[in-house]
């Protein structure tokens, strides 16, 4: 059966997002991001430990598009937000939630990766990650 004429636009509305080779800011930040997940799953995953760490969108708001940093343990069906992050379209600047609160903006991603972590240093953070552990350990 041939394509209606929907189908073909869509197709190529659909194209044009998944064949994109150029890598805009917005994905820039979102891939600094990726990195600070991929570390954090690392580490808490040590020893045989199962810890899944993962970037999920949330909704636009007016700071940018929301990003949760989840943590997962699936073996207990256990998952929390560690903290999210809002990205504008043009990539920077972006807003960190810790706490729920009024988010911080940063205008650069050394910025960024510096605020993050002195975060993940925080006492109150450390036993957060130390609590993963412990459930992926059971």
């Amino acid at each position: 059966m041939a394509k209606s004429a929907f189908e073909k636009q869509l197709d190529a509305v659909l194209g044009v997002v998944f064949e994109s080779k150029a890598q805009t800011p917005y994905e820039e930040s979102r891939g600094r991001l990726r990195l600070v997940c991929d570390r954090i799953e690392k580490h808490l995953s040590g020893g045989g430990k199962k810890v899944v760490v993962t970037l999920q969108p949330g909704f636009k708001a007016n700071v940018g598009h929301q990003i949760n940093v989840v943590v997962e343990v699936p073996q207990r069906q256990y998952r929390d937000t560690l903290f999210r992050a809002y990205i504008p379209d043009r990539g920077l600047p972006i807003a960190l939630d810790f706490y729920g609160e009024q988010p911080v903006p940063v205008a650069t991603h050394a910025d960024m990766e510096r605020t993050i972590l002195n975060f993940l240093a925080q006492d109150e953070t450390r036993m957060r990650l130390q609590a993963y552990m412990d459930l992926a350990a059971k």
